[in-house]
């Protein structure tokens, strides 16, 4: 007999802050790759973005002064938009600075793109994390997705409301985003029950 929950949905996995530091870390020097790959992580993190959404940015989906970012081709092609904070804008901003070089068309050319000025392949993030990750030893399987699940779940600690981050992912429905936080909830719920500890009194002789 198969078990009753076999078709059940495990938590979905989400990466501490240490771990993304790691991450991040992991990136090193400043080569014109290491800078994009730095601000294309920080961006797809700190926005919450689908690999396809961070790959079809372009330079005037974003406003470096405000942190605003416009989303274009969010799932169903419904556009959003979200902001970054300043240190994300900070990495972005070295990026951006070291791509001007490159003499792009900005409306036609992505705003992470190749050093050929094309647009990156959504396999290439995936084949690129789970290596990333290995250097940075992190044994968790890291894919783009991993990003939002990881600042959902940040937002909802930090006291957002559900109708916030539905608004920073881009759900179309409100019960979708009950579900997702459902999903990534219980490490938090382990942390709140365990964080402070209880100590049995001493039992009286007999």
């Amino acid at each position: 007999m198969a078990p009753a929950n076999k078709n059940a949905k495990l938590p979905a996995d989400v990466l501490s802050r240490d771990e993304v530091d790691r991450l991040y870390a992991a990136i090193n020097g400043d080569s014109t790759l290491a800078l994009r790959n730095r601000a294309m992580l920080a961006t797809m993190y700190r926005a919450a973005l689908r690999a396809g959404e961070v790959v079809a940015l372009r330079p005037g989906d974003v406003d470096l002064k405000t942190g605003r970012l416009h989303v274009r081709r969010g799932k169903g092609g419904k556009p959003r938009t979200v902001y970054l904070d300043k240190g994300a804008v900070g990495v972005l901003k070295l990026w951006v600075e070291r791509r001007r070089g490159f003499g792009f068309d900005d409306r036609r050319t992505p705003l992470f793109c190749t050093l050929k000025g094309t647009e990156l392949a959504t396999p290439y993030l995936r084949r690129w994390l789970p290596k990333l990750a290995a250097g940075a030893g992190i044994a968790k399987r890291v894919h783009p997705h991993i990003f939002r699940h990881s600042r959902a779940a940040e937002l909802h600690e930090q006291g957002a409301t559900v109708k916030e981050v539905q608004l920073a992912l881009g759900h179309s429905n409100l019960a979708t985003t009950g579900i997702y936080l459902d999903h990534i909830a219980p490490h938090k719920l382990r942390e709140t029950m365990q964080t402070k500890g209880w100590r049995p009194p001493r039992a009286k002789a007999a």
